[in-house]
């Protein structure tokens, strides 16, 4: 693996033992990532330089020029990340990676699962977590893979008129396609998919979305993920 040095242009401590950082890259893009102790020491990192599928409340969505990361720019986030802390005194021993910065993981698949693979590797087998807005043959792609790596789907609204409006990408899957193959994916690799479903008020937080949610979903193959947009 060819080693990658980024250049840190931001870096921000939250207070909370979340520490948000900003990468310059050799082609002088810049991507996002975090680090944070909720509810163990673990890392955000990011998979591409925008993303094109863009949940409408997410600041990347807004970068259009989009570029795959290679593996080596995505592990050298967390190489990065762990010699800053280390150069302040700070040992983390990482128990969780979430590939769920900047990008749409599933759209760099080859490069994302090189990594991720390193990743477990580097962290002693720890969880190292894809996210996918919803990229349908790429949740079959990863279901059929010899990997131990978790599966997480934004979903963020029960129906598809209201996701198209949040996800772009939902103009392609619909929500049936994307739980579909979420199921397939738990079934495949004898573990739960987890959704993601951000609230946002009175767009997809009433009480008839809670209870198509549970329609939706099925407790045995996959668990949600409630986040709250401040």
């Amino acid at each position: 693996m060819e080693h990658v040095a980024l250049n840190p242009r931001q870096r921000h401590d939250n207070g909370d033992g979340t520490v948000e950082y900003l990468w310059e890259l050799g082609d002088n893009r810049t991507i996002q990532s975090a680090c944070f102790d909720d509810p163990t020491p673990g890392l955000r990192l990011s998979t591409q330089t925008g993303c094109s599928p863009g949940c409408g409340f997410c600041a990347a969505a807004l970068r259009y020029s989009v570029r795959d990361l290679t593996a080596a720019e995505i592990i050298a986030q967390a190489r990065s990340v762990d010699e800053d802390l280390r150069s302040r005194g700070i040992a983390k021993p990482w128990q969780q990676v979430h590939l769920s910065g900047m990008g749409e993981a599933l759209l760099n698949y080859d490069n994302v699962l090189e990594a991720a693979r390193w990743l477990r590797r580097w962290t002693s087998n720890g969880t190292v977590s894809v996210t996918t807005s919803g990229i349908v043959p790429g949740i079959y792609r990863l279901a059929e893979e010899p990997t131990d790596i978790q599966l997480r789907i934004l979903l963020h609204a029960t129906e598809d008129d209201a996701r198209r409006k949040l996800i772009r990408v939902g103009r392609e899957w619909n929500i049936a396609d994307v739980l579909e193959a979420a199921r397939f994916f738990a079934h495949r690799q004898g573990r739960r998919a987890v959704i993601d479903y951000v609230l946002v008020h009175g767009v997809n937080d009433t009480d008839d979305d809670a209870r198509r949610l549970v329609d939706l979903l099925d407790p045995e193959l996959l668990e949600v993920c409630f986040l709250c947009l401040a």
